[in-house]
């Protein structure tokens, strides 16, 4: 799921959505030491600061859980054929619904449904990514 309008409106939530900053690096940038969010809920805040690209909350409180992920850590997305080069920045789950927020290497963001990614741990993979 590129587009970031998840399914917040339907659950009847603020999602706020941001964009990240990191500058266009090689393929696989260093993990940030900062810039991300990990064991707890983002905030709508964690969004304007640039330390999450979603924030499923009611009003400025979270109503999601974090998800028991390695955040940073580096990723493909998987965008029909494509597998996109990403860092997971947040990973939360609302309703039984597993969402990511990610960041590609030119420091655009993306949210996606966990199922989406495929997640590659914390050392830089070697391979760049496969487009046909």
């Amino acid at each position: 799921m590129r587009a970031k309008g998840l399914a917040a409106a339907a659950l009847g939530l603020a999602l706020s959505i941001g964009i990240g900053t990191a500058s266009a690096q090689a393929m696989w940038p260093r993990l940030p030491t900062s810039g991300f969010t990990t064991g707890r809920a983002a905030t709508p805040a964690d969004v304007q600061a640039g330390r999450a690209e979603f924030a499923l909350a009611h009003g400025a409180v979270p109503v999601s859980k974090p998800l028991p992920l390695l955040i940073p850590q580096y990723a493909y997305h998987r965008d029909g054929d494509k597998r996109v080069p990403v860092i997971v920045v947040q990973a939360e789950e609302l309703g039984g619904r597993k969402f990511v927020g990610a960041r590609m290497a030119d420091g655009v963001g993306l949210v996606g449904y966990l199922g989406e990614f495929e997640l590659l741990g914390r050392e830089a993979p070697k391979a760049r990514a496969k487009t046909p």
